[in-house]
Formats: C-alpha cells, sequence, structure tokens
C-alpha cells in the first residue's frame, strides 16, 4: 500500500489510483476504494470499469441502489458491457426487483450469449419468484455453458423438490 500511495504522490493518474482502488477493495476497506475509484472515474478520466468496480464495492456493502447507479454510469460510457448488467442484475435481486433483474440479466446475455452467469442470475431471479420451471431451465443453461458449475448444481437440485 505505502508504494501505491508514493505512485500517486509521484504520478497522480488514471493506473495508479485504479490499482490503489483495488487493493483497498482486496483489504476490505471499501470507503478508501470507493474514493479511489471516484477519483479515477469521475476527476481523471471517466471509466466503465472504475464504475463498475464501485458497484461491486457498494454490493458488497449491501448498498444495492447505490451499486445499480454505479452500473448505471459505466453502462452510459459502455454500453455493450456485460459485467455492468451482470452486476445489476444481482444489485435489482437484492432489492427483491426481480422483473429489472431478469431484464439486466437478458441484456447481458444478449451482447454476450454464453455468460453462464447471467443463466444463473436469471434462475435465482425466478426461483426467488417461485416460478421453479423457469429456474430450472435457466440453471441447465448455465450448466450447459459451464459444465462444473457447482452452484447452479444446488440451485437447481433445490427448485426440483418443488417441480411437479
Amino acid at each position: 500500500m505505502r508504494l501505491l500511495k508514493k505512485a500517486i504522490e509521484i504520478k497522480p493518474n488514471y493506473e495508479a489510483y485504479y490499482n490503489i482502488g483495488v487493493a483497498y477493495a482486496k483489504l476490505d476497506k471499501f470507503k478508501e476504494a470507493i474514493k479511489a475509484f471516484k477519483k479515477k472515474a469521475i476527476e481523471i478520466k471517466p471509466n466503465y470499469e472504475a464504475y463498475c468496480n464501485i458497484g461491486l464495492i457498494y454490493a458488497s456493502s449491501n448498498k444495492f441502489k447505490e451499486a445499480i447507479e454505479a452500473y448505471e454510469k459505466a453502462i452510459k460510457i459502455k454500453p455493450d458491457f456485460d459485467e455492468a448488467y451482470c452486476g445489476m442484475g444481482f444489485a435489482y435481486a437484492m432489492l427483491n426487483e426481480f422483473d429489472k433483474a431478469l431484464e439486466a440479466y437478458e441484456k447481458a446475455i444478449e451482447i454476450k450469449p454464453d455468460k453462464d452467469e447471467a443463466y444463473y442470475g436469471i434462475g435465482v431471479a425466478y426461483a426467488s419468484s417461485n416460478k421453479f420451471k423457469e429456474a430450472i431451465e435457466a440453471y441447465e443453461k448455465a450448466i450447459k455453458i459451464k459444465p462444473d458449475f457447482d452452484e447452479a448444481y444446488c440451485s437447481m437440485g433445490f427448485c426440483l423438490r418443488y417441480v411437479k
């Protein structure tokens, strides 16, 4: 951390703030990480990755509305950023806004058809809405893309208990 701070002292540029933001996030120092990413994303050079990192940190801190705002900013800069749509889907699901979650995950799949995490997220959203058949279909798609997707197998097993 000391060396990263020194790098910023010497040359306060985009990469230096990004790296220190990542380091703070790994240390679970979320306020400092967000401050570094915002410095990078807003003041130096608007950047979709920095906004996505801010979204991840907010989501990790259970600040889902703030996470959605950050993901929206990332998407505004890079409309085809599938990771931001997946993050947004997760945040909406955590707010029990499953229709919006499904919409975000579908957009991620539209951008990247083999996005296993998006299919998994769709499964979670459907399962949370007691639409177990639809959830199973989504989990099956995730597993088809990633055959060792253990969470998808577990979630699908849970759903199978409710399907007749």
